[in-house]
C-alpha cells in the first residue's frame, strides 16, 4: 500500500507563492488579528535595519493552538462549523471570522524569510505562557526535503518573562543542527543563507516591545487629547506582557522598500491595499480594530502611512449625490437616492434577467456617494470639495466589504472591475458614472453570500456563476440609475434643472465680473497711482522735504522782520505768516491724502492701503505735528519778544469759519454732482444731504461748545498750541468723514444708475460674483501652500542621498594617493573632487530642513550658526565679494530651540541678502556687507544692501510676494510661520525709509522697541 507525501516546498507554494505582495500578505495578517479579536494591530517597519514588526493585542495563541493549528496546513479551525470564535474577551461582541482555508498564516513568508512568533494567550482561566518560535522560510524552499524533515525550535516563557538574546541564540542553534543532520539533502546555498540570517538575531525581543509600546503609548494618548480618538478605543497593550501575537521578520523582502514609494498620485502600493480595512462608511457602535503602520527612517520621527486619510461617514455625507440601498435575493434594487443634496427620492431598479428565481449571489448592499468632476458644476463648499477630491485621486474607487472586512483588491483604482472608465471612454454621452469620482462599499456576508468565494491569492472573488451574476447585477443597476437620474432626458430632471442652473449662475457671474471689471478699472487704476506716488514721495522724503521748507522759510521770515516796525505792522506780518504756514501745510496734507474708492480690492491693493494708512500716521506723528508745534514756538517766541496780544478765542473762531466755508463748499459741490447724476432720485439725494448738513454741523456746534467753554486765554502757549491741534484734527476728521460720505453716495448712485439702465443682472448678482470670485483666490492660495511640501521632499532628498554622498566622498579620498602619482589622473581628481565639494555644499542646505531631525531642543550657540552658515554660503560669499562678520556678542549667544526650525530662517535671510546685495554695482556699494549681531531683544541679520520700500515692508513676509526676479515669494512666509510654531518670530526692524534691512529673531512675546 502506498501512501502520498508532502514535500517542505508545498508550504512555500502555498504559502508566499499564493499571494499577490507584500500589502497583500500584511492584509491576511490583519484579517488573523481580527479573527483574535485584537483592538489594535500595529506595523513598525525600520527600513535602515531591514526589521519589521506586527504586534496584536488579540487573544492569542496557546502552546497546544500553535502546534496544532498555526503549524498545520488547511486546519478546519474556521472552516463550516467551527467558524464561531473558542473564547471572546469580556466586553467584546462576537465577530465573523474571516479566514477558512488555513493558509493565510503562511502569508508572513512574503514579508520576510525569516521570523520570530511570540504569542501569549489569554483564555477563560487566564494569561497562558509566552510561546516563542523561530521559523525561517527558506527551509521550505529545499527540494529534497519533506515537511517531517523540518524543525520548529520554540520555547515558552512565564508570566511577565520574555525571552532574551540567549534564549533566541539557543533557538538559532537548534534550527541550525537540524539542518546538519539532514546533511546532503540541504544545498550549501540554502545553508549559507539560513546561517547568514541567523547571526542578524542578536536583538533583545524585551528592549524592542519596551521602546515600541512605549511609543504605541505616547501615540494613543496624543491621540486622545487631540480628540481623533475616544475612550471607546482601548489603549493597546503591545509589550509582549499582555495577550497577543507579536512577529518579528528579519530580513525582509525587498520589494518592501517599492511599496512604500509615492507615486504620481501621492500614494502609495501598500496604502492602496491596507486603507479601508474595515468599512469606515458605516456608523460602528462597537470598535473594531485600529490598524497603524510606521515606516522609521534614521533618526527622524516614525511616519504613519495607513492611518489617517481615508474616507470617512462625514466625507459620504457632504459629496454631491448619495445612494444607499439593497439587492433583494432576486437582483431587484431597492433603495434611496438623493441628488445634489436634495430630498431622498425612494427608487427601484429592475434586474431582468432573474426570471423569478433567486440569484446565485444572494442579497446584498450597496451604499456609495459621487462628486461632479469640477466644482462650478458642485453644490460642495469649496473647502470640503478640495479635501474629498483629494482623497479620491489617492482611494477613490468601490469597495467590497465581506462581514464588515475588505476584500482585496477591489477599492484600487486599477481594478475598475465594472468597467466604468471604459464605458466612458465608448459611450460619453450616456455613461456617467466615473470609478474617478466615486468612493462607497459593496457589502456581502459570508451566510447570504456564501457562492461568492474569495480566491486563494486575494485577487478578488472567483469568477463562477454567482460572480457573474453580481457583477451584472451592478453593471444593470449603474447603467439605469445613470438613466433614471443624470442624463438630459431623466425622468427625475433635479439633475439636469441644478447643472442647467449651475451654468447658468457661472455665465452670469462672469457677464457680471466683466462689467463690474469695466466699471471699476479706472478707479482701481487712479488709486493705484495716488497710492504709488505717495509712497514715492515718502521714499524721497518729499513730504519732509516741504516741511523743512516752511520751517525754515518761518524762521527766514521772522529773522528778516523789522524791529522798528509799529505793532500795526508786527501784527499785519504774523497774519501774513500764519496764513502762509496754514496754507503750505494744507498743501503737504492734501498732497499726502489718498481716498480709497468704494470698490473691491485685491489683497496687494488691501495691503498697499494698511501700509499706507500707517505711514500715513507715521508722517503726521513723527513729521507734521512736531513741524507744527514748532514752527507754532517760533511765532509765540517772536509775539513775546514783540509785546504783542493775539486773542485766542478769534483765532480758533477764523480757523473754524475757515473750515466751515470749506465743509460748505464740498457739500454743496457733492450735492451739485449728485444731483446731476441721478436726477430721477433727485429727492432722496437733497434728504440725504440735509440730514449729513445736520448732522456735521451738529459735530461743528459741539466743537465750538467746547472753544466756548474753555479758558484758553487764559493757558499757557505749550498748553494752548496743543490743543488747538487737537480741535484742528478734530475738524480735519469731520472734513474727512464729510468727504467719505459723499463720495460714497455718488459712487453708489452712479453704480446704481449704471445697474438700473441695464435691464440685466444687477448689483447683488455683481457682489455675488465677486464673493465667488474671492472663494476661488482662496481656493487656489490653499493649492500654493502645497509648496510648503517641498521641506518634505527634501528631507527624503537628504535621506536618500546622503548615504550615497559618504560613499562618494570616500572613494574621492581614496583617489587621492594614485592622483599624486598620476598627473593625467590628478587633472580628473581635481576636477572630481571640486565639483562634488560644491554639490556637497549644497547638500548640507538639506540637513536640517526635516525638523524631526532633533527630537529635543538643544542649546545652539551663535558660533554654531555662524559657521553653519559659512559652510554654505563661503563660496558664494566669496565669489561675490561680500564680507561676512559676526559680532562677539552674537557668536557668545545661546538660544535654545530645535535647529531644523532655526537654522533654515538664517539661510533664507542670508540668501536674500546675497541676491540683493549683488544686485548692486561696486560703484553703487564699495564694501558688501553681512553682518550678524545681537540687541537686548533678540539675534540681529542685517545688510548694507538695498533699502527695502515702504510700501513693502509690511508685506515681505506674505505668502507669494516677492521682489525678485522669478522669486516665489515664499521662504519669509515659512520662516515666520515655522518660528510662530515654536514661539519665535522673524520681522523688519523699524528704520527709516532709506536705511538697509535688518532683520530680528526673536521671542514672540518680545516686542521690537520703536
Amino acid at each position: 500500500m502506498a501512501k502520498m507525501t508532502v514535500s517542505a516546498r508545498a508550504v512555500d507554494m502555498l504559502g508566499r507563492q499564493q499571494i499577490a505582495g507584500i500589502p497583500t500578505a500584511i492584509h491576511e495578517l490583519f484579517k488573523n488579528a481580527h479573527d483574535a479579536y485584537a483592538q489594535n494591530v500595529e506595523i513598525d517597519y525600520f527600513r535602515d535595519q531591514n526589521l519589521f514588526t506586527l504586534r496584536d493585542d488579540g487573544v492569542g495563541m496557546t502552546e497546544n493552538d500553535f502546534i496544532s493549528k498555526w503549524l498545520t496546513i488547511g486546519t478546519s479551525s474556521k472552516y463550516g462549523l467551527n467558524r464561531k470564535s473558542e473564547y471572546i474577551p469580556g466586553g467584546m461582541i462576537e465577530r465573523k471570522l474571516m479566514g477558512e482555508k488555513g493558509i493565510g498564516r503562511l502569508a508572513i513568508a512574503s514579508i520576510g524569510r525569516q521570523v520570530i512568533v511570540l504569542s501569549r494567550a489569554e483564555r477563560a482561566d487566564g494569561l497562558h505562557d509566552l510561546v516563542v518560535a523561530l521559523v525561517h522560510w527558506a527551509q521550505f524552499e529545499i527540494p529534497e526535503i519533506s515537511i517531517s524533515d523540518i524543525v520548529i525550535p520554540t520555547r515558552t516563557f512565564p508570566k511577565g518573562i520574555l525571552p532574551n538574546n540567549t534564549d533566541i541564540q539557543s533557538m538559532v542553534d537548534e534550527l541550525i543542527t537540524n539542518l546538519k543532520e539532514l546533511g546532503n539533502k540541504v544545498p550549501s546555498n540554502y545553508m549559507d543563507l539560513i546561517v547568514q540570517d541567523s547571526k542578524k538575531l542578536t536583538f533583545s525581543p524585551q528592549v524592542l516591545f519596551n521602546n515600541l509600546h512605549k511609543e504605541s503609548t505616547e501615540n494613543w494618548q496624543r491621540a486622545l487629547d487631540a480628540g481623533d480618538i475616544s475612550e471607546i478605543n482601548t489603549q493597546p497593550l503591545l509589550d509582549g506582557l499582555g495577550r497577543g501575537t507579536h512577529f518579528i521578520i528579519m530580513p525582509c523582502d525587498e520589494t518592501l522598500n517599492s511599496d512604500i514609494k509615492t507615486n504620481d498620485t501621492g500614494t502609495t502600493e501598500l496604502q492602496k491595499i491596507l486603507v479601508g480595512f474595515s468599512n469606515s462608511l458605516v456608523s460602528q457602535k462597537h470598535f473594531s480594530l485600529s490598524t497603524k503602520f510606521r515606516l522609521h527612517q534614521g533618526t527622524a520621527d516614525p511616519e504613519e502611512l495607513i492611518e489617517d486619510g481615508f474616507f470617512t461617514l462625514e466625507d459620504a455625507m457632504s459629496a454631491d449625490h448619495y445612494i444607499e440601498g439593497e439587492f433583494d435575493e432576486y437582483g431587484q434594487f431597492k433603495g434611496a437616492v438623493t441628488v445634489y443634496k436634495g430630498e431622498a427620492q425612494e427608487h427601484i431598479i429592475n434586474w431582468n434577467e432573474s426570471y423569478g428565481a433567486k440569484t446565485r449571489c444572494g442579497p446584498f448592499k450597496i451604499k456609495f456617494s459621487y462628486l461632479q468632476g469640477t466644482p462650478s458644476e458642485s453644490l460642495v463648499p469649496t473647502q470640503i470639495y478640495t479635501d474629498i477630491k483629494t482623497k479620491l485621486g489617492m482611494y477613490g474607487g468601490l469597495y467590497l466589504y465581506k462581514d464588515g472586512i475588505r476584500v482585496l483588491p477591489y477599492g484600487k483604482q486599477e481594478f475598475d472591475f465594472l468597467k466604468f472608465e471604459e464605458k466612458r471612454t465608448k459611450r460619453a454621452a450616456t455613461a456617467f458614472f466615473s470609478y474617478r469620482l466615486m468612493f462607497g462599499a459593496i457589502d456581502i456576508e459570508h451566510e447570504k453570500n456564501k457562492n461568492l468565494i474569495e480566491q486563494a491569492g486575494r485577487e478578488g472573488l472567483i469568477e463562477n456563476l454567482a460572480y457573474r451574476e453580481f457583477k451584472g447585477i451592478l453593471e444593470n443597476f449603474f447603467d439605469q440609475l445613470a438613466a433614471d437620474f443624470f442624463r438630459d432626458s431623466s425622468t427625475n430632471d433635479r439633475f439636469n434643472e441644478i447643472k442647467t442652473a449651475l451654468k447658468n449662475e457661472i455665465t452670469a457671474e462672469k457677464a457680471a465680473l466683466d462689467r463690474r471689471k469695466k466699471n471699476v478699472g479706472p478707479k482701481k487704476l487712479k488709486f493705484e497711482e495716488e497710492l504709488k506716488l505717495f509712497f514715492e514721495r515718502f521714499d524721497n522724503n518729499y513730504f519732509s522735504s516741504e516741511v523743512v521748507t516752511i520751517i525754515k522759510t518761518t524762521e527766514s521770515e521772522i529773522a528778516k522782520a523789522n524791529i522798528n516796525w509799529d505793532d500795526k505792522d508786527k501784527y499785519n506780518f504774523v497774519s501774513r505768516l500764519r496764513n502762509y504756514i496754514k496754507d503750505s501745510y494744507k498743501k503737504v496734507i492734501e498732497e499726502s491724502k489718498v481716498t480709497k474708492p468704494n470698490i473691491g480690492l485685491n489683497k496687494k491693493l488691501n495691503k498697499d492701503w494698511e501700509s499706507y494708512l500707517k505711514t500715513k500716521e507715521k508722517l503726521n506723528h513723527d513729521v507734521i505735528e512736531p513741524s507744527k508745534m514748532s514752527v507754532e514756538s517760533k511765532i509765540a517766541s517772536y509775539i513775546e519778544d514783540n509785546n504783542l496780544s493775539f486773542s485766542l478765542r478769534e483765532r480758533v473762531s477764523e480757523v473754524l469759519e475757515e473750515e466751515k466755508k470749506s465743509l460748505k463748499k464740498n457739500i454743496s459741490q457733492y450735492k451739485n454732482e449728485l444731483t446731476a447724476n441721478v436726477s430721477e432720485i433727485d429727492a432722496v439725494i437733497k434728504g440725504k444731504a440735509r440730514v449729513k448738513s445736520s448732522e456735521l454741523s451738529n459735530t461743528l456746534s459741539e466743537v465750538m461748545a467746547n472753544i466756548n467753554s474753555t479758558p484758553i486765554d487764559t493757558l499757557s502757549t505749550e498748553d494752548s498750541a496743543h490743543l488747538i491741534s487737537n480741535w484742528e484734527k478734530e475738524l480735519e476728521i469731520v472734513s474727512q468723514e464729510t468727504e467719505q460720505y459723499f463720495s460714497r453716495m455718488r459712487d453708489a448712485v452712479e453704480m446704481v444708475l449704471g445697474e438700473l439702465k441695464d435691464d440685466g443682472l444687477n448689483f447683488s448678482d455683481t457682489l455675488t460674483a465677486l464673493e465667488n470670485e474671492n472663494e476661488q483666490v482662496k481656493d487656489s492660495l490653499n493649492q500654493y501652500f502645497d509648496f510648503a511640501q517641498l521641506g518634505m521632499s527634501l528631507g527624503i532628498i537628504q535621506h536618500e542621498f546622503s548615504s550615497t554622498a559618504r560613499n562618494v566622498r570616500s572613494s574621492i579620498k581614496s583617489l587621492k594617493p594614485w592622483a599624486d602619482n598620476n598627473p593625467k589622473l590628478k587633472t580628473l581628481y581635481s576636477n572630481i573632487s571640486n565639483s562634488f565639494s560644491h554639490l556637497d555644499g549644497y547638500l548640507k542646505m538639506f540637513t536640517p530642513l526635516n525638523r524631526r531631525l532633533y527630537r529635543n531642543k538643544v542649546d545652539l550657540t551663535g558660533k554654531e550658526i555662524k559657521n553653519y552658515l559659512l559652510d554654505i554660503f563661503k563660496e558664494r560669499l566669496s565669489r561675490h565679494l561680500i564680507e561676512f562678520e559676526a559680532t562677539n556678542s552674537f557668536i557668545n549667544s545661546t538660544t535654545r530651540v530645535f535647529p531644523s526650525t532655526f537654522l533654515p530662517v538664517f539661510i533664507n535671510v542670508i540668501d536674500n541678502a546675497i541676491y540683493w546685495l549683488n544686485t548692486q554695482s561696486d560703484s553703487e556699494n564699495k564694501n558688501k556687507k553681512i553682518i550678524l549681531n545681537t540687541n537686548e531683544i533678540g539675534l540681529t541679520i542685517e545688510n548694507n544692501g538695498p533699502y527695502i520700500p515702504t510700501i513693502d515692508k509690511d508685506r515681505i513676509f506674505e505668502f507669494t510676494f516677492s521682489r525678485k526676479e522669478n522669486g516665489r515669494g515664499m521662504g519669509l512666509y515659512i520662516c515666520k510661520e515655522t518660528l510662530n510654531r515654536e514661539g519665535f518670530d522673524i520681522e523688519l526692524m523699524t528704520r527709516k525709509s532709506s536705511e538697509s534691512p535688518c532683520f530680528i529673531v526673536k521671542q514672540l512675546d518680545k516686542d521690537i522697541k520703536e
